[in-house]
């Protein structure tokens, strides 16, 4: 009970130093750059995502399209929870290395 409770203390004290989004100070947020900014964000993902495979593609879009949690994907997939957390750990980790190059 007292490592729940300090476990969640320590991811309160990180979700409290997190930045608060900025949003563009322009009135109109749909503005032509913006949106092509951000297709142009979009189909980077798209196009990272495509590079891993079907069953990791599927486990991802499970995970953070659909909102499944792990234990659904896996009982849908019939997989095990662990694959579920090494293929969603797997596409995350190549997003951010393939959308944080230049």
């Amino acid at each position: 009970m007292f490592d729940h409770y300090r476990s969640q203390n320590v991811r309160n004290a990180a979700i409290a130093d997190w930045p608060e989004p900025t949003l563009p100070d322009a009135p109109d947020l749909r503005c032509a750059e913006t949106v092509a900014l951000g297709e142009q964000a979009l189909d980077s993902l798209i196009g990272a995502l495509a590079e891993l495979s079907p069953l990791c593609q599927r486990i991802f879009y499970l995970n953070r399209f659909e909102g499944l949690k792990q234990r659904e994907i896996a009982e849908q997939l019939n997989v095990s929870v662990r694959t579920v957390e090494d293929n969603i750990k797997r596409a995350l980790l190549h997003c951010a290395q393939t959308l944080g190059q230049p």
